[in-house]
């Protein structure tokens, strides 16, 4: 019975610090978009070169309805978020499930279409996203 008890005690330790970790890094990765830093990944998307678009210092704030933004939880908003942040150039990126609308900050001149993209490409097996520009 203790064996039992005890290997319980442990998948529930193993489930806490899981879950404490998949939270501390959405957190985390929200800090660091507001010091400006790519949080998620430098990664280049094509037709995002800041250097390329002119003014680098420009910073602007596009926003979108996002249909499909269902999650009752953290999951939705984090997976969008890692989707945008990929793209180079953004500074932050806000996603409200209640109002169902994503807002990035951005320095150059990025397409509508580029944040689109990363959004409906956040979509899953279960969650289809659904971008729409709004300004």
């Amino acid at each position: 019975m203790n064996k039992i008890v005890s290997g319980f005690l442990i998948f529930l330790a193993i489930i806490f610090i899981l879950t404490i970790a998949y939270f501390t890094k959405g957190v985390f990765a929200n800090k660091l978009a507001a010091t400006g830093l790519n949080a998620m990944n430098n990664t280049k998307l094509a037709g995002t070169s800041l250097a390329a678009s002119g003014n680098a210092n420009n910073i602007s704030t596009d926003r979108f309805k996002v249909y499909g933004l269902v999650c009752g939880d953290t999951y939705c908003v984090t997976q969008v978020q890692r989707a945008l942040y990929k793209i180079n150039g953004v500074i932050s990126a806000t996603v409200d499930t209640e109002n169902q609308e994503a807002i990035v900050k951005f320095r150059g001149n990025i397409s509508p279409r580029v944040f689109i993209n990363a959004i409906n490409g956040a979509s899953n097996a279960m969650f289809h996203y659904d971008a729409h520009y709004i300004k």
